[in-house]
């Protein structure tokens, strides 16, 4: 046909263009090449609208699935810190109890849950007796790193030992030390509880070493940090120690009455369902 001039179209045609994908590119060189009568012209829009529908839904529906994909992957990465982590309770900032007295407020909590420690690559300190809840605030603080897509690993004191024995038999401590320092944050459970080994002792050394500047620590423990220093064999050792350790962290004292006593009291109509510690 000739540009310009009106012409009947097909209407069999027009029908198979409406499941033609890129049926809007179709229209518009009928368009350039036709004066189309009213009744197809109004055709040709509600084809270009549904043809625009088609593509729309389909990027829609990719968005769709690659958020889905997305998704997937963040929950088998998730997946790994929590299994690299290895921590000694499974425990959730949520889920931590606030309200009984033991020198940790809200506000308090509130603070070292913004992670604002961690992000400065600064020490926390968790001091205070038995069963006060220190190795499950350890890892809920851990949790809520993990959950900002950082890496965490648990380190229970009394039982390193055993385990650096191994290595050392291995010829592995050096590929230890490695991968402890690529962690973000290194939790020791324990301090003070069982002492270490003086043969083992350097190593604490190396790994705050390996962590200036560049990750932090969470130490948790029975004894007051002023009777840390005796827990090493050698005054100078414990001098380089502590000197890393302390005066880059914030220190936290527990005190109050076990929570694992609390926790066993006949629940009252005001108490809540309690962590376990």
């Amino acid at each position: 046909p000739t540009k310009g001039k009106a012409f009947d179209v097909d209407r069999t045609f027009l029908m198979k263009l409406q499941s033609t994908p890129g049926v809007a590119l179709l229209t518009e060189v009928i368009e350039d090449n036709a004066l189309l009568r009213y009744h197809d012209r109004q055709m040709v829009v509600k084809m270009r609208g549904l043809s625009d529908n088609y593509f729309g839904q389909s990027q829609i529906d990719a968005n769709i699935r690659e958020g889905d994909h997305r998704l997937h992957r963040d929950s088998l990465a998730q997946t790994r810190r929590l299994k690299l982590a290895k921590l000694g309770q499974s425990a959730h900032p949520a889920d931590v109890d606030i309200r009984t007295p033991r020198g940790l407020g809200k506000t308090r909590w509130q603070h070292l849950l913004s992670l604002n420690w961690f992000r400065q690559h600064q020490h926390v300190l968790l001091v205070g007796p038995t069963g006060i809840g220190k190795s499950y605030l350890a890892c809920a603080l851990a949790k809520a790193v993990i959950e900002q897509k950082k890496s965490v690993r648990y380190l229970r004191l009394p039982r390193l030992g055993e385990e650096l024995a191994s290595l050392q038999a291995q010829g592995r401590i050096s590929v230890w030390l490695k991968a402890l320092a690529r962690i973000d944050l290194l939790i020791l459970d324990d301090f003070g509880l069982v002492p270490m080994s003086p043969s083992h002792q350097p190593l604490l050394l190396e790994l705050l070493e390996d962590r200036q500047q560049r990750g932090s620590v969470l130490v948790t423990s029975q004894l007051p940090i002023k009777l840390w220093h005796g827990q090493f064999h050698d005054p100078t050792l414990a001098d380089a120690i502590l000197d890393r350790l302390i005066h880059n962290a914030e220190s936290i004292e527990l005190t109050g009455e076990s929570m694992r006593k609390t926790n066993q009291r006949p629940p009252t109509s005001e108490d809540k369902p309690e962590p376990k510690i």
